[in-house]
């Protein structure tokens, strides 16, 4: 359940909008703490789980800050998502304009302004990379290509009319580690990633974190299921899935056990079992009978039935029928007339392909 890819948006009155993205899991509210020194906070607020912003007001002007922000559930906490940001002084000429970190981009973006203009410098700390500059009046500077889980230092500087006027803004930041790529879902819940740059590295404190919050279909009770894997493994697959006919999953990158990738996240519907034996029996001229194995899982709810009059679109006729019922006829047909019948199996939220056959109806003997 944790907040991530928090932006800063800074505002000419030593004001900081904060924003995030919330987690997918339910929570009751966050708690953000920021200040100069991290180990020592000058504030710290609690907002409710609706607000995926706040304003950090009164904050001391041209001064690094760290900010640190948790989900709260109840007694539990989520681990802490950090962001670092220098709060303009008051008064200052320097436009307002937002930061935004990811593994391997800084970002920022401003409202253009005639004669203004920023230009942003980055560099790694400990050197092994050219250092980068870009310069635009275009209202947005990106710089890619950065390295995941590297501390880099970024040097923002306003242009007037081309010239530096104002004092640079330089702040330190780690880029996050990258989450896992190429995932794919198998049915049976079965979870498949390739290593991911951040976990190539030779330490072994890198792994997958994998959230399933509560499931999508409304009146059920919520659960939580959370899967540490090793680096070295590729793929994960959860216990008993027909227990989850539709769930939300997330992947992250761990370090140390801390959550410091941005999610992979993807919703799950296993897919739902089809009949494979469905035969038709005692037909008549005005009815069809139909005959199947019920097939055995507990996610079942039951049976659709359609019919429809072959070369037509549109059912004829329409039922539902019990999980544990295999046997079904069809009446109120016409003498001789072809149908396109078909058996959906149903479960909470969800539906397989149908299992279609046609058939003729015997002739009147009149």
């Amino acid at each position: 359940m944790l907040p991530l890819t928090l932006r800063f948006s800074m505002e000419p009155d030593s004001t900081v909008l904060v924003r995030w993205t919330p987690p997918r899991a339910q929570i009751t509210g966050y708690r953000l703490t920021v200040g100069p020194d991290p180990k020592r906070p000058a504030q710290a607020v609690q907002c409710g789980s609706l607000c995926p912003k706040y304003p950090l007001r009164n904050l001391q002007p041209a001064s690094e800050h760290t900010l640190s922000l948790v989900a709260i559930k109840g007694n539990q906490e989520s681990p802490t998502a950090t962001g670092v940001f220098t709060p303009l002084q008051p008064g200052s000429s320097i436009p307002p304009y937002n930061t935004e970190v990811t593994e391997t981009t800084i970002v920022i973006t401003w409202t253009p302004a005639p004669r203004i203009g920023f230009k942003l410098g980055v560099r790694p700390s400990q050197g092994g990379e050219a250092p980068r500059e870009v310069t635009s009046d275009s209202g947005s500077i990106v710089v890619s290509g950065l390295t995941p889980r590297v501390e880099y230092v970024y040097t923002i500087q306003v242009l007037r009319d081309g010239q530096e006027r104002d004092a640079p803004i330089v702040t330190k930041v780690v880029t996050p580690l990258s989450p896992p790529t190429n995932c794919i879902w198998r049915q049976t819940l079965t979870l498949e990633c390739s290593q991911s740059p951040g976990k190539r590295s030779t330490n072994p404190r890198h792994y997958w974190f994998i959230e399933l919050p509560q499931p999508l279909q409304t009146g059920q009770q919520g659960y939580s299921l959370e899967e540490v894997v090793h680096a070295d493994q590729s793929s994960c697959t959860f216990d008993n899935p027909e227990s989850r006919p539709g769930v939300q999953l997330s992947v992250f990158t761990l370090s140390r056990m801390t959550r410091e990738s941005v999610p992979i996240s993807d919703t799950i519907i296993p897919e739902v079992p089809q009949l494979t034996d469905l035969s038709f029996v005692d037909i008549t001229d005005s009815s069809i009978g139909l005959r199947w194995t019920p097939l055995n899982s507990s996610t079942i709810i039951g049976y659709r039935i359609t019919v429809v009059a072959a070369g037509e679109g549109i059912p004829i006729f329409e039922d539902f029928v019990d999980s544990s019922v295999g046997y079904y006829t069809v009446t109120g047909l016409e003498p001789g007339i072809d149908y396109d019948i078909s058996v959906i199996t149903l479960i909470n939220g969800g539906e397989s392909a149908p299992t279609t056959l046609a058939q003729q109806t015997c002739s009147s003997s009149h």
